[in-house]
């Protein structure tokens, strides 16, 4: 109930602004009323009018989220606590093609992995003692400018080329692509995750399960699972830290900015905690798919 009154709440503020600005920048930018559309110079003062608007919005709401980013009984702007997490639903197999698929709501960041191998390298310059492991990040929703998926890409091949036992097959590649459908925060996080459950349904070895969690701080206070109004509209700094859940290793740490080494510490200290609730979720949920497909797979051998 109060995720619904918070979404209709910001819709209602979201139709006040379009309303407004649309009046603001048709006064001061349209005075020529004799065609149907725009001539240049107009066009050209609404598109720096719309831009100088929004980024000044973007800044007092910016500054209004930091102060109330956590108040003062603990709770968030979604109504979470400082180390709960978002809700979590995953599908394996959420796809027939690929050797592999999974499909991952963390909040409202959805994102579909799929797998593909090992296979011959083919085109792809491959090793004779291992698999090479490529990756890919596909976000319709960006801008070409926008940088993101290519550097996404990159760290997760970085996590997974340590993870994966490329010993098994050398000669060999394995494509993992991560397509993101919704983006409202922790984005990283989420691909890490999905890719993890996505190579386990393909079957390929790896030395040990990989969770991922996000988290900012504020005020000294680390906070779990970054979502959209944290992350981007408050502008906190956000760090996203990859754990093999078992021997409790860090396979990434990537922070967005420069913090206090002190700073840094407690967040880890938190971020191990929340990879690990993560990984409770992600368990008890994969447990039960893949009881439910092994059981399957034992009724139609015996039919």
């Amino acid at each position: 109930l109060f995720l619904n009154c918070f979404h209709v709440f910001q819709l209602r503020q979201f139709l006040i602004l379009y309303n407004s600005l649309t009046e603001v920048c048709f006064n001061s930018c349209v005075y020529s009323l004799n065609g149907r559309s725009l001539i240049t110079d107009e066009r050209q003062c609404v598109a720096r009018c719309v831009e100088k608007n929004i980024r000044g919005n973007e800044r007092i709401l910016a500054t209004i989220l930091r102060m109330d980013v956590l108040d003062d009984q603990g709770f968030r702007l979604d109504g979470r606590r400082a180390n709960e997490l978002r809700q979590m639903r995953c599908h394996v197999g959420a796809v027939a093609e690929g050797d592999g698929s999974a499909y991952l709501e963390q909040g409202l960041t959805e994102v579909l992995a799929v797998v593909y191998g090992p296979t011959e390298g083919g085109r792809v310059r491959t090793r004779a003692d291992r698999a090479v492991v490529e990756c890919r990040v596909v976000d319709r929703n960006a801008t070409p400018a926008d940088r993101r998926p290519q550097e996404y890409a990159q760290l997760l091949k970085k996590v997974f080329e340590t993870v994966v036992i490329g010993a098994h097959y050398p000669n060999s590649k394995i494509f993992i692509v991560c397509e993101v459908i919704a983006n409202e925060g922790g984005l990283l996080a989420t691909c890490i995750n999905a890719c993890s459950m996505a190579l386990m349904h393909a079957g390929v070895p790896m030395l040990d399960f990989v969770a991922a969690c996000s988290l900012t701080c504020y005020n000294d206070q680390p906070l779990l699972d970054v979502n959209h109004q944290e992350e981007v509209v408050a502008q906190l700094p956000r760090m996203t830290l990859a754990l093999l859940v078992h021997d409790k290793t860090v396979a990434l740490s990537e922070l967005s900015c420069r913090a206090h080494a002190d700073l840094v510490e407690a967040m880890l200290e938190q971020g191990k905690q929340g990879c690990m609730q993560v990984w409770n979720v992600l368990d008890k949920q994969l447990r039960a798919q893949f009881s439910s497909i092994i059981r399957a797979q034992h009724v139609a051998d015996h039919v």
